[in-house]
Order: C-alpha cells, then sequence, then structure tokens
C-alpha cells in the first residue's frame, strides 16, 4: 500500500465534511417524500368527500324518483308512468355508479394512509441507520485525519522518504530475485513497522478496535497482562505485514490465509501464496530452492523466540503439507532461530527442508518487534491517539 500524502490527508477531512452535508440532504429528501405522500393523501380524502357528496345527492334523485314513479303510474290512465319509470331507472343506475365511485375513493384513502404510514417508518428507519453509519463514518474519518496528522508531525522528511520509497518498490524486469533482495525488502526498522502499525490503524477496523481495546487496559492499569497479548497478537500480525508487504510486488497477486485440506480430512492455513511470480525467485542454494516466472511462492511465517520456534518443529511440518500446490515454498521466521544451539538450529533447519518448505530467518528479531508494537500502543495512550 502506498503511503499517505499531505493531500490524501485533506481528503479525509473533505469526505468527513460531504458525509455530514449528505445527512442534512438525505433528511431534505425524506421531508419532500413525504409531503408528496401528503398530498396524495389529501388528495384522496377530498375525492372521498366529493364521492360522499355525489352519492347522497343520487340517493335524494332516487327517492325523488320513486315518489314521481309512483304517482304518475297511479294515474288513471297512467301516461306519465313510461317516463317517470325510466328517469326512475337512470337514477338507479346513477346511484349505482356513485356507490362504487365512494367505495374505490374509501378504499384509495385508507391504502394512502397504508401507504403514507408505511413510507414514514421506512424512511425514519432508513435515516436513523444512514445517519448511524455515516455518524460513524464521520468519526472515524475525523480520527484517521487527527491520527495521521500527528503521525506525520512525529515522523522527519528522510523517514517519511525511506517509508515512501519502501513502498514503491518494484523489481526489476526480468532480472532473477536473489535472496540478498528478500533480505533486504524482509529487513525493516522500527520507523517502516511504525508506519505498518499506523496503516492499519487507520485502515482495518478490527486492528483498530484491537488497539484501542489494548490502549484502554493499559491506561486502566493491566501493564504486564496486557503486553503479553501485544506480542502474541499484534506482532504476529505484523510478522505477517511485513512478510506481505515487502513481497508483494513479486507476483501478480497475494493470497493470505488460503485453506488446502489434507488427505486425512483435516486442513492447514498458508499465511501468504504469491500467485504468477513476475520473474524467477531464488530462495537459496541447493536444488528445489528456485522457481521460474509464473510459478507461485507459498510462504509460512513464524514469530518467536528460539525455544517457541523450535517447539514448532511438528507443527511446521504439517503446515508444509499446505505448500505442496506451489512450486516452492518457505518458511520465513525472526531472526531468533540463529539463537538456537548449532545442532538443533541444522535439526530444524534439515527437517523443514526434507519437508519441502526450507527455513529462512529473515524478519527482525521478535523483541525488535514487540517492543515497536508495544511502543506504538502506549505511545497512543500517553498522547491520548
Amino acid at each position: 500500500m502506498s503511503i499517505v500524502d499531505t493531500e490524501e490527508i485533506g481528503e479525509l477531512k473533505r469526505t468527513s465534511i460531504y458525509f455530514k452535508d449528505l445527512i442534512d440532504e438525505i433528511s431534505i429528501k425524506k421531508r419532500k417524500s413525504l409531503k408528496e405522500a401528503e398530498d396524495l393523501l389529501e388528495r384522496t380524502r377530498i375525492e372521498k368527500k366529493v364521492s360522499y357528496t355525489f352519492l347522497t345527492d343520487s340517493k335524494i334523485r332516487e327517492a325523488s324518483a320513486i315518489i314521481n314513479m309512483t304517482a304518475a303510474c297511479s294515474c288513471n290512465p297512467p301516461i306519465g308512468c313510461p317516463a317517470a319509470t325510466l328517469e326512475y331507472r337512470k337514477a338507479l343506475k346513477h346511484r349505482k355508479k356513485m356507490e362504487k365511485r365512494y367505495k374505490l375513493a374509501k378504499e384509495c384513502v385508507e391504502d394512502a394512509e397504508k401507504m403514507y404510514d408505511r413510507l414514514e417508518d421506512e424512511l425514519q428507519r432508513n435515516f436513523y441507520q444512514i445517519n448511524q453509519i455515516t455518524e460513524l463514518q464521520s468519526l472515524r474519518l475525523d480520527k484517521a485525519y487527527d491520527d495521521l496528522n500527528e503521525y506525520y508531525n512525529r515522523i522527519t522528511p528522510s523517514q517519511f522518504n525511506e517509508i515512501k520509497e519502501y513502498n514503491e518498490w518494484q523489481p526489476k524486469e526480468k532480472k532473477p530475485i536473489m535472496p540478498d533482495d528478500i533480505i533486504k525488502r524482509l529487513t525493516v526498522n522500527k520507523n517502516q513497522i511504525n508506519y505498518i502499525l499506523m496503516d492499519l490503524y487507520i485502515n482495518d477496523e478490527n486492528f483498530k478496535k484491537l488497539v484501542d481495546k489494548y490502549r484502554l487496559e493499559i491506561a486502566t492499569k493491566r501493564d504486564d497482562y496486557t503486553k503479553i497479548q501485544i506480542k502474541k497478537n499484534i506482532s504476529g500480525r505484523i510478522s505477517e505485514e511485513i512478510v506481505t508487504r515487502g513481497l508483494k510486488s513479486l507476483g501478480e497477486k497475494i493470497e493470505t490465509q488460503s485453506i488446502t485440506y489434507i488427505e486425512d480430512g483435516s486442513y492447514t492455513k498458508t499465511d501468504v501464496i504469491i500467485k504468477n511470480l513476475k520473474q524467477p525467485v531464488v530462495l537459496h542454494k541447493g536444488s528445489g530452492m528456485g522457481a521460474r516466472e509464473g510459478n507461485d511462492l507459498a510462504i509460512e511465517v513464524k514469530s518467536g523466540n528460539k525455544d517457541y520456534l523450535f517447539s514448532q518443529k511438528s507443527h511446521m511440518v504439517y503446515q508444509s503439507e499446505g505448500h505442496k500446490s506451489s512450486k516452492i515454498s518457505c518458511i520465513i521466521t525472526t531472526r531468533d532461530i540463529k539463537d538456537l544451539p548449532s545442532e538443533k538450529e541444522e535439526e530444524l533447519r534439515k527437517t523443514l527442508r526434507e519437508a519441502g518448505s526450507p527455513i529462512i530467518g529473515m524478519l527482525p528479531r521478535k523483541e525488535e518487534i514487540d517492543d515497536a508494537c508495544i511502543e506504538f500502543i502506549t505511545l497512543g495512550v500517553e498522547n491520548n491517539v
């Protein structure tokens, strides 16, 4: 991901303002929709009143026609009877039409009232939901704006350029990627780790919630317990991010946490798979340590001290089963692996090499990653980030 520049920071603030203006616009459209529904309802009520008046008049006309017909047909001779009877039939037919009209008008009013109530409920519910979402996103954008400003005010121009250069790196075309290239991409300093932490905090809502949770715990004096959780949950994520961000330009795309089902019915997840390599990649000297352009590279990431890394030997062998579909694979660990006694280090390396996923200890030491993560979270408490 490219580093955010000052123009993009300003865009955060403009987007926040846009969201707030959007609520006002939606409120206006809501009132307009209700007004149109009210006008329609009022027209149906007027029609109902008019129809009722016409129905009343038709009943009076019919009653008068009955009286006239009775009188005319009672005369001897009943000369006016045919005309009076015809008038009665017209009055009867008209009254029935007016009853239908009034019935339809009543139904229209009832339907219009139901539609108005439903529209009002829907508009109010939707407006509330939109308002809640927009308010939340506006708060996030405002917070992101403040966090980024604070971050960029804290780093020096040289640190900014270092991060920018790292993020914009692209491998040279047609030139194989050698072990030294990979080591360089995975050798990140505190400044670069801090940027990854800030970038995740701004853009990953779940990561932000976790960091805020730890900051609250530290603020309430649960330091020791929380720092253990930070080392366990945040540091591991950062190790994977270093690999993903450092090596993503080697392929057309990157997949993370891909599931592979094993023959016994169980499954394993592969941390990173670099798909369709853009050029040949050489992980180390020896057979099976390289891949051609277009192949895939599967990577497992392990972050921990020497004892933890050695204890994961069997599990790493099992995880290597999920790498079989890729041309080459490896397990990238923190440099703590080099703290193992030589015989244990060789045993671990040999076991994984035979399993098809050799170990490469290129990440910063676990303690360096832990310290950077803890400092990022505690600094946020001190600065009330």
